[in-house]
């Protein structure tokens, strides 16, 4: 059943907005929550049809990732069991079998296609040594980096970098032709992100660390912007005895830049390249009493310009959102929460920022949403939503759907 909330000046006024006897209901019925924007001066989004991509066993998804590809887009995912992708067509139908293309990427992975050719980066931190054990002393993790075919199968692996027992966070973009690579190498006692090249060949030069070396990184992610790879991060440290963090821009060349200060120690930013100009979306909780928030900005000459941090969305899940520049705008996805409900908030930004449309919510009762992944195929958007699993539950899904704005 599709229900449609055109009520949403809120998040109360949008669960308020649902009929009682409805509620009742929704044990029974799949639920598709779209808010609807009536102003004449901003787009009306709305998503498309529901697709179930695939079936997991496990309670948890390690990571998604979508790139779009000639005629559709390849999904990906990683679960306990391994790494797997499947084809999809520009609505978001699967293609195909489900192929499992390697092993499992516990600490999320990224990809980028390139003619029929698809860059998969896969982080494996380290294997702790004992129960509880999460320092220098486990095994050394890696980035494994895979290529396939637009059959899904692997035609290239090489492995590079280090990652520690608690890394978290790969991203992955093509410049001048290779590949660069971003991720956090985490332990008891680093917090590092690491900057890696990979040429045409497929011949990984030596990795560097591009944060701090005396502050604690966050999760990091990269893009090409004029000709060359913007990486962004978080830093937190100690500052006159209190803890302080701040969001930090790094390119080869111009090296770290403050972009600004943070209130909330999980950012996961995202970067996004936007006519020209050079986008980024972040968590942060402004004041002590709002709820954690999702932040867009313009960047000009590694600095955020005017009209600065804009507050668009609820951002309180656990996930990192997800930024695709589609349609003239942006689009987030974002893991968010309310009144103990775990779904996935999407919203369209003009240039700017624009604000944003009124938020779509992606809901389904008695489950819980928690990743997601989004990529411009076509004139839409397509979304993955990740499902974590309750105890009861003996599958968890993974599920597709594009997003428009007209």
């Amino acid at each position: 059943m599709m229900v449609s909330s055109c009520a949403r000046l809120s998040d109360v006024a949008t669960r308020a907005a649902l009929p009682a006897a409805l509620a009742r209901l929704l044990p029974l019925l799949p639920l598709l929550i779209a808010g609807c924007d009536l102003s004449s001066d901003r787009p009306e989004c709305r998503f498309g049809a529901v697709h179930t991509l695939a079936s997991s066993g496990h309670r948890v998804f390690d990571g998604l990732a979508v790139t779009p590809t000639d005629g559709g887009a390849v999904a990906l995912w990683s679960d306990t069991s391994g790494l797997y992708g499947r084809r999809v067509d520009r609505k978001g139908r699967g293609v195909g079998a489900v192929a499992r293309i390697g092993g499992r990427c516990p600490g999320g992975l990224a990809a980028r296609a390139s003619g029929k050719s698809i860059a998969i980066a896969c982080l494996r931190p380290g294997v702790s040594t004992a129960p509880g054990d999460t320092g220098e002393g486990g095994a050394v993790g890696a980035v494994a980096l895979r290529t396939i075919d637009a059959r899904l199968s692997v035609t290239g692996a090489i492995h590079f970098g280090s990652a520690g027992p608690l890394s978290r966070g790969v991203s992955l973009v093509h410049v001048d032709g290779g590949l660069r690579a971003v991720w956090l190498d985490a332990a008891a006692e680093h917090n590092r992100v690491w900057f890696a090249q990979v040429d045409a060949e497929g011949n990984a030069g030596p990795p560097r660390i591009v944060s701090d070396r005396s502050r604690e990184a966050g999760i990091p992610d990269v893009v090409a912007h004029a000709g060359k790879p913007v990486v962004v991060f978080r830093e937190a440290f100690m500052q006159d005895g209190k803890p302080a963090a701040q969001l930090v821009l790094w390119s080869p060349g111009a090296g770290r830049t403050m972009l600004a200060r943070l209130s909330h120690e999980h950012p996961s930013p995202r970067l996004a390249v936007l006519d020209d100009d050079l986008y980024v979306v972040y968590r942060d909780r402004r004041r002590r009493e709002e709820r954690i928030g999702l932040y867009v900005a313009r960047i000009r000459s590694a600095r955020i310009v005017a009209p600065g941090p804009l507050r668009v969305a609820r951002a309180d899940g656990d996930a990192t959102p997800a930024l695709s520049p589609c349609f003239g705008g942006l689009v987030t996805s974002t893991p968010r929460t309310f009144a103990g409900d775990y779904f996935v908030g999407v919203s369209w930004l003009g240039p700017g920022p624009t604000a944003p449309t009124l938020e779509q919510q992606f809901y389904e009762d008695a489950h819980e949403f928690t990743d997601t992944a989004a990529a411009c195929v076509g004139e839409e958007a397509l979304l993955l939503i990740g499902e974590r699993g309750r105890l009861a539950q003996k599958e968890t899904t993974l599920r597709s759907a594009t997003f428009s704005c007209r």
